[in-house]
């Protein structure tokens, strides 16, 4: 499991979602919980705990919030060279196959569906604390996120048809 002092970033546009995973990690040990109400609000949280050398260790997200999805401040973590090696857990009512498989093309670590209880937080912890140590990297670290692919055309050097 995460070392106790651990640094947790919980991000979540409803304050008492926010509460109760703060509260959830405090019942698992963990005190040092930051909390963001956007994804702009995470990264502003990020740079400020970097540039005075106490770094954010984890990040738990929601998907939906105004400004900034949860997809997307996983986007830009996963591809920011000092925030790229971060477990990144999602934690959303978003529990569609779809998205799903989205976060976890955008490399994040763990996936939760609200609500959680405190039992499964805790093991998708174990679990991605598990295979940091059996792999050096959180999982989805090294995923490059996806993005659509240009639409089929004709070869720009392709001669037009009866040249």
């Amino acid at each position: 499991m995460f070392p106790q002092t651990t640094l947790f970033l919980v991000v979540d546009d409803m304050e008492p979602l926010r509460r109760v995973v703060r509260a959830t990690l405090k019942n698992l040990g963990y005190i040092n919980v930051l909390e963001a109400s956007s994804g702009l609000q995470a990264l502003q949280v990020l740079e400020k705990t970097f540039m005075i050398g106490k770094p954010v260790n984890v990040i738990l997200s929601d998907w939906q919030m105004p400004g900034m999805t949860g997809i997307e401040l996983l986007e830009v973590v996963r591809t920011t060279e000092q925030y790229a090696h971060l477990p990144f857990l999602m934690i959303t009512a978003e529990g569609q196959r779809e998205q799903i498989i989205a976060a976890i093309q955008g490399g994040v670590s763990s996936y939760l569906v609200k609500p959680i209880s405190p039992a499964a937080l805790e093991d998708k912890l174990k679990a991605v604390w598990l295979k940091m140590q059996q792999t050096g990297v959180a999982p989805g670290v090294g995923v490059v996120p996806i993005t659509p692919a240009p639409a089929p055309g004709p070869a720009p050097d392709a001669a037009p048809a009866g040249a």
